[in-house]
C-alpha cells in the first residue's frame, strides 16, 4: 500500500486534519500516562479509591498502573503518523471500546454498599468514554478528509474534474485542426481551466508530462527516415541539367 513518506508532502487539508487526530490521542496518552505513572509510584493514595488496603492492596494499583502503562504502547506511533499507522490508529481505538465495555460492565455487576469502588470506575467509564469519542471523531475526520482530496503524486496535485475536462476538450480540438502540439495542447489546457484563472483556487492546472527524449529521438528518425536526403545520383543529375543552357549558349555564340 503506497503511503505518504513525509506529512509535508500532502495537501493542506489533509495536514491539518493529521495534526487533529495527533493532538486528539496526544491528550488521551498523556493522561492515561500521568494517571499510570501516580498507580505505580504512589499506590498507597489510590488504594482505598479501590477498597483495597495493605501490601496487597498496593501491590494491585501498581499493577493496574503497569496494565496502564502496556496499554499505552501503542499510542506513540500513531502520534508520529496517524496516516502511516492507521491500522495502529483502528488498534488503538478498539482497546478503547474494549476498556469502556468491561468497565461498564464491573460497574452494573456490583452490589449496594461499595460506593467509592464504583465511583472509582464510573470516573474510569467517563474518561475513556470521552476519549473513544475524541479519538474516533479525529481519526474519522482524517480519513474523510484523506479520501476527499486528490492524492499528490511527485509533489504535484492530481487535477480534479474541473481541469480533466478542458485537457480533454484541448485534446480533441488539436486532433481536429491536425497539428498535435503538446505545448499547443498545454496552453489549451491551462487556459480552459477554471483554476488558472482563480489564484485561491486549490488545484494547479494540469500539464499533461513532456515526451521522453528517447521518444523525440525516434520520432525524428521515423521523419528522416520518411524523408531520404538525395542520393549522389540524384544530385549529378541535377547538376547535369543545370550545365545544359551554358553549353548551349557556348554552342550559339
Amino acid at each position: 500500500m503506497n503511503q505518504p513518506a513525509d506529512t509535508n508532502d500532502l495537501p493542506v487539508r489533509v495536514r491539518r486534519a493529521a495534526w487533529l487526530a495527533r493532538a486528539a490521542f496526544l491528550l488521551v496518552f498523556a493522561i492515561n500516562v500521568q494517571c499510570a505513572a501516580s498507580f505505580v509510584l504512589w499506590p498507597d493514595a489510590y488504594a482505598p479509591s479501590f477498597e483495597v488496603a495493605g501490601v496487597p492492596g498496593a501491590a494491585a494499583v501498581q499493577g493496574l498502573g503497569i496494565a496502564f502503562l502496556m496499554w499505552n504502547a501503542t499510542y506513540p506511533a500513531v502520534i508520529a503518523s496517524p496516516l502511516r499507522f492507521r491500522a495502529v490508529a483502528v488498534i488503538v481505538l478498539v482497546q478503547q471500546a474494549i476498556g469502556l465495555a468491561g468497565e461498564s460492565w464491573l460497574r452494573f455487576g456490583l452490589p449496594a454498599g461499595h460506593a467509592a469502588l464504583s465511583a472509582s470506575i464510573e470516573r474510569f467509564i467517563l474518561f475513556d468514554a470521552a476519549g473513544l469519542v475524541l479519538m474516533a471523531a479525529a481519526f474519522g475526520w482524517l480519513l474523510w478528509v484523506k479520501r476527499a482530496t486528490p492524492r499528490a503524486r511527485n509533489g504535484k496535485k492530481i487535477p480534479n474534474s474541473e481541469t480533466i475536462a478542458p485537457l480533454r476538450r484541448a485534446r480533441h480540438v488539436c486532433i481536429h485542426e491536425g497539428h498535435f502540439d503538446d505545448q499547443a495542447l498545454r496552453e489549451r489546457a491551462f487556459f480552459d481551466t477554471p483554476a488558472a484563472r482563480s489564484e485561491t483556487s486549490e488545484f494547479e492546472p494540469f500539464s499533461p508530462p513532456a515526451a521522453p527524449s528517447d521518444a523525440r529521438d525516434r520520432t525524428r528518425s521515423e521523419k528522416d527516415a520518411a524523408q531520404p536526403e538525395n542520393s549522389s545520383h540524384d544530385i549529378a543529375k541535377s547538376d547535369m541539367l543545370a550545365a545544359e543552357p551554358k553549353k548551349k549558349q557556348r554552342g550559339a555564340s
